[in-house]
């Protein structure tokens, strides 16, 4: 039999050219994008935030430009960055490719963070007035105008970055904002085809350390704050939340233990509620933290038809809870919508600047930031002997040893919280005075004139213990209410 051998180098295979179309968006697919997304006059119009507030002026982006994105999730990426910050920088990116291609970088290859985007882009804005050129023309610069990254011009933009750090540093910024900047700057030019390297590191010392408040600082804020603020500001302290988490949460996340009167409340956040979105971790809500929360979700059931203390006076409907309510509504007087990060950062600077906190810590930086907040929660955790490898973990920072503190379950994990006691104020008639005093206030009633005519009406000549007094007479009126509640929950119709 005869053995045939084939050479495939010898074949002749006919070519066929294949021609591939380029992927492009239609406009039936934008509406997939939420619902304050609207094509109007060959124009993408966003006209209001995700909490339905409507922007003073709204943003029309060309359909032309927001169909050359070609990908319906980078769209929504875009737009959902900016929307509830700074809208204008919507438009800016749609007009940029280097910036859209900086979008995709952190959308298809990171956490899809919205706000990882809106930082950068906002440092772009800001380097972009710094050489006076656009993004695009910076990266078409470093090119020469070709697909190719010339050397020579790669020093030059070196320069631009080295002096613009220069003028940063001059302008009193810390340390670590001015790295954060370079670092922002080198991750563009490397997304759009460009590698930059300084020629010396930059320093990472700390110029400007915030601190853990004091216990009684936090008390001094509770006292001057209405229910709201001091829901947030408890919330913060006591739960070691990330203010964006802490937006973000739903009363479901606290309903079981909060209607269980289960204390420390077990909260339990899901990743794509963190930063980054790596890993879900577990918290709980003790203290004054736990009481303010009941305090105030009744007082959205009941309605708020009292001026509370603070700026964020107002009446309120009431409101029926689902497990989807937003745990922190964005205003006393709207529909119940969630808070904002933003709004949540304002309204503790703002408890700070009544309670006289502002010190500088020496440069342009306050001593006391929202993020000190969460070091007071961190802080006292270790300083009451807890693991500090618990205390990361409560706080949602992903460390080697992450898996092993969550296999401990949540009830090992609330006996360490509990043991730490995390109070605000101490457990004394006056603390307790007040949280049945803001109960009663929520309710539209008085506490003061109640004191007074229960003094006016006592027989005795004399009021030998005040506190004693004050309790017990506010205890009969807070009864009283609680019953009234269940009556008219319990009445048909």
């Amino acid at each position: 039999m005869q053995t045939v051998t084939r050479h495939y180098s010898q074949l002749v295979v006919p070519r066929t050219q294949t021609a591939i179309t380029p992927r492009t968006l239609t406009v039936d697919e934008l509406a997939e994008l939420p619902a304050y997304c609207k094509v109007q006059e060959r124009c993408l119009v966003v006209d209001r935030t995700p909490t339905g507030h409507v922007l003073r002026e709204p943003v029309r982006i060309p359909l032309e430009r927001v169909l050359a994105v070609k990908q319906i999730g980078l769209v929504s990426y875009i737009v959902k960055s900016f929307v509830s910050e700074r809208p204008r920088l919507i438009l800016w990116v749609f007009e940029n490719q280097s910036l859209v291609r900086l979008a995709r970088h952190f959308l298809r290859h990171f956490s899809g963070s919205l706000m990882s985007l809106y930082t950068y882009t906002d440092t772009l804005s800001r380097y972009s007035r710094y050489v006076e050129q656009s993004p695009d023309m910076i990266i078409n610069d470093v090119k020469a105008g070709g697909n190719i990254v010339d050397a020579t011009r790669i020093q030059s933009h070196v320069g631009f970055v080295e002096d613009y750090m220069a003028t940063l540093q001059d302008e009193g910024l810390s340390t670590g904002r001015v790295h954060a900047v370079v670092k922002h700057l080198r991750t563009f030019y490397r997304v759009n085809g460009a590698e930059i390297k300084l020629q010396e590191p930059i320093s990472r010392r700390t110029t400007y350390k915030d601190r853990a408040p004091q216990p009684e600082e936090l008390a001094r804020l509770l006292e001057i704050s209405n229910l709201r603020e001091r829901t947030i500001i408890s919330l913060l302290a006591l739960g070691g939340f990330r203010q964006g988490t802490l937006s973000k949460l739903q009363y479901r996340h606290v309903s079981e233990d909060l209607e269980a009167g289960r204390t420390p409340i077990h909260v339990h956040v899901e990743a794509e509620l963190t930063k980054g979105k790596y890993a879900s971790y577990d918290t709980f809500l003790g203290g004054e933290a736990a009481e303010y929360l009941r305090l105030y979700l009744d007082d959205r059931k009941r309605g708020s038809r009292t001026q509370p203390k603070g700026h964020d006076g107002g009446t309120r409907d009431p409101e029926i809870l689902t497990e989807a309510s937003p745990l922190i509504t964005g205003s006393s007087s709207a529909a119940p919508r969630p808070i904002t990060a933003k709004r949540l950062r304002m309204i503790v600077r703002n408890v700070y600047s009544r309670g006289g906190f502002v010190k500088k810590s020496g440069g342009r930086m306050f001593e006391l930031r929202t993020h000190s907040l969460r070091k007071y929660f961190k802080t006292r955790l270790v300083s009451a002997g807890v693991p500090e490898s618990h205390a990361d973990y409560m706080t949602g920072h992903v460390t080697d040893t992450y898996n092993q503190v969550q296999s401990l379950g949540v009830e090992k994990l609330r006996s360490a919280y509990s043991s730490a006691d995390l109070r605000i104020r101490a457990n004394t008639k006056s603390s307790r005075i007040e949280l049945i005093k803001e109960y009663i206030r929520s309710a539209g009633l008085n506490p003061e004139q109640i004191l007074t005519r229960e003094a006016l009406l006592d027989n005795h000549a004399t009021i030998v213990d005040q506190e004693s007094f004050q309790l017990q007479t506010l205890r009969r009126t807070f009864r009283d209410l609680v019953h009234q509640d269940v009556e008219a929950v319990q009445r048909p119709g």
